[in-house]
């Protein structure tokens, strides 16, 4: 069982101010909040402010164990909880570690914290495109073309080995100072449909769905 140990400590969510608008917070206001202090597992301690993306918090971390900073999600419990999802997250993740591609990062560590997932990688130095979008308002072509290009450069190997990313969206895609862009979260939105899944049921990183996903697929 994944135990807290706190130097500050696990609340209840109380309305706390994360950097998102109004309706992403509310949608996802998780069943606990981590401060900075926090420790999960014994070993990722909170070094950051949450930041509220579409599918959770996402917060920086140290990792005591390998002494290095690590990034964190701690997914929203709409997507699901407990041990039979966390099953079904790391399978996932393994068949992505085991294509070993550089560009593509695989979760190092997915565990539960009083029965919600948690999911930790390595520290990517970088922007996410959605905050390099928000930051700059828009890309010049150059740029779009040399991120389009990497990205489906890095997502090729895990077609051809039947890995379907599905929740591609600017949260999934990081962009480091030097321009390269590191895919994340590859294969997450597949591993959380409940098994058998729903027919007909939309699903995906709303809104950046395929027409597959859109039409439960």
């Amino acid at each position: 069982m994944c135990k807290v140990a706190t130097s500050g400590r696990i609340v209840e969510s109380s309305g706390k101010d994360h950097p998102a608008d109004d309706a992403r917070r509310e949608m996802n206001r998780a069943e606990i909040q981590l401060e900075i202090g926090d420790t999960l597992d014994g070993r990722y301690r909170i070094v950051s402010d949450g930041a509220a993306q579409d599918i959770g918090i996402r917060y920086s971390a140290y990792d005591v164990q390998h002494k290095r900073l690590a990034d964190l999600l701690l997914l929203a419990p709409r997507f699901g909880t407990g041990i039979a999802l966390l099953e079904r997250l790391t399978r996932a993740n393994q068949a992505v570690a085991d294509l070993a591609q550089a560009e593509m990062v695989p979760y190092d560590h997915i565990g539960l914290v009083q029965g919600q997932i948690y999911l930790v990688h390595r520290h990517l130095e970088g922007q996410t495109l959605s905050e390099l979008l928000t930051t700059t308002g828009f890309l010049d072509s150059s740029s779009v073309v040399s991120i389009a290009s990497q990205v489906c450069n890095a997502l090729a190997p895990a077609h051809r080995a039947g890995i379907v990313h599905g929740g591609l969206s600017p949260y999934s895609v990081v962009i480091g100072a030097d321009g390269q862009a590191l895919i994340v979260d590859t294969g997450l939105m597949p591993a959380l449909q409940p098994a058998p899944a729903p027919q007909g049921q939309p699903w995906g990183r709303f809104p950046y769905t395929s027409p597959e996903q859109a039409a439960g697929q």
